[in-house]
């Protein structure tokens, strides 16, 4: 198994069928994907039962928590998972045919953690796409529809214009992201303190790994696209700030305290809008995509 997809869902039945269906037109065959259900209470654990009954390409297994957060959810979705690369992708993601293979290449060759980029469908096309059968011809339409957001630019562009600085670790997004199994177990997985509060715990994990050596890279073959449900960016880094607070406590770095003062501070002046929005898109054309 050359990797595992690893996906924590909560109360999101429609859109995790979506992706799973749409994990049918990988490029590749030699890998898996682990559903972690962190004790949702909608039609997720019947709909996880159905799609666990066969009529795959690849296999899926499933197993669960208790509520207790993404970071444990992912934690627990790798314990039983077996590949050598694991690829994080979130239940309201849509993975393009090559996004499988592109994380592969990329996280295998030396102590890379595989930043993939990141579309944006509106909501009203989220919507109607979460209702329907990921057909190919669902899913080409749906990447017609896709945009990319601001602050996925502006990853883009911290990754790319200055590869070097100090902080590409912030970028760590586990929407989409690949790493070797032992750059995850030297970076000691997800700090679980995090909970279910939204936010912070993939920045954790991004610092951690740059700690032990694993260099944050962007890999723009790796495509997926978000199946959008905010429309507020600054809510929910509201929702994050006391995550960030924790983040800025546990660590005795000076860099690392200035860094997330600033953050904090836009976060509480409702500045991050600005800053880290995906709710307005550049005027970039959409990647022609073919699930045929």
């Amino acid at each position: 198994m050359d990797a595992s997809v690893i996906i924590p869902t909560f109360n999101k039945a429609s859109r995790l069928c979506r992706v799973l269906e749409a994990f049918r037109y990988q490029t590749v065959r030699s890998f898996e994907v682990v559903v972690c259900n962190d004790g949702s209470t909608d039609e997720t654990a019947k709909a996880l039962e159905a799609f666990a009954g066969g009529g795959l390409p690849y296999s899926l297994k499933v197993t669960n928590t208790a509520n207790q957060g993404a970071g444990a959810a992912r934690n627990r979705a790798v314990s039983v998972s077996r590949g050598d690369i694991l690829i994080f992708n979130d239940d309201d993601m849509i993975p393009s045919p090559r996004y499988v293979e592109a994380h592969i290449a990329a996280a295998s060759n030396g102590r890379f953690v595989s930043r993939g980029e990141r579309w944006t469908v509106p909501i009203e096309v989220a919507e109607t796409f979460a209702s329907e059968p990921a057909a190919p011809e669902g899913l080409e339409k749906l990447w017609t529809a896709s945009r990319l957001s601001v602050g996925e630019n502006w990853t883009r562009t911290a990754l790319t214009v200055s590869p070097g600085h100090y902080f590409k670790w912030l970028q760590s997004c586990t929407s989409n992201l690949a790493i070797s199994r032992e750059g995850f177990d030297r970076a000691g997985g997800f700090d679980e303190h995090y909970g279910t509060r939204w936010g912070a715990e993939d920045t954790d994990f991004g610092y951690c790994a740059d700690r032990a050596g694993w260099m944050m890279t962007y890999n723009p073959e790796a495509l997926n696209c978000h199946l959008e449900h905010s429309t507020s960016s600054s809510a929910k880094f509201e929702q994050a700030y006391p995550n960030f607070l924790y983040m800025q406590s546990k660590y005795q770095n000076r860099v690392i305290d200035t860094l997330l003062d600033f953050i904090s501070v836009k976060i509480a002046g409702q500045a991050s809008h600005d800053l880290f929005n995906e709710d307005e898109f550049t005027n970039d054309l959409p990647p022609k995509v073919a699930y045929r």
